[in-house]
């Protein structure tokens, strides 16, 4: 398997689709944070990322932890949206900003398994 041109908790600068009709997603030109790399599993046919976008609109609760500034090149203080968890094809991809510690990415982590619980106790 070929090295991954991106990996997990690595933040980088993407232009995000516009929906149409406009709905609540995230689109334009914003932060996000790679927490999927298909492609790192087996061959795929598409070279695409799962990423959570980052806004920097405060908000509470497990599908929305905090990013302090600083962190993974951010300069200001973000959340990571885990609710928008989306697929992203790499050529969206405008540059690179930093990378998450795994102590940073943990409430990251820990609002994905949230997220997905429901389905992965699934029998």
């Amino acid at each position: 398997m070929p090295e991954a041109k991106f990996q997990i908790r690595e933040i980088l600068w993407a232009t995000l689709p516009v929906r149409d009709p406009h709905g609540h997603e995230q689109e334009g030109n914003r932060p996000v944070v790679v927490v999927g790399v298909p492609s790192r599993v087996q061959n795929i046919p598409y070279d695409v990322i799962q990423v959570i976008p980052i806004s920097k609109t405060a908000f509470t609760g497990v599908l929305f932890p905090t990013i302090a500034a600083g962190h993974g090149g951010l300069p200001l203080e973000s959340t990571a949206l885990v609710y928008q968890l989306m697929v992203l094809d790499t050529a969206r991809i405008k540059g690179r900003l930093g990378k998450l510690s795994v102590k940073e990415f943990k409430p990251i982590q820990t609002g994905i398994k949230a997220l997905f619980s429901d389905a992965l106790e699934l029998e």
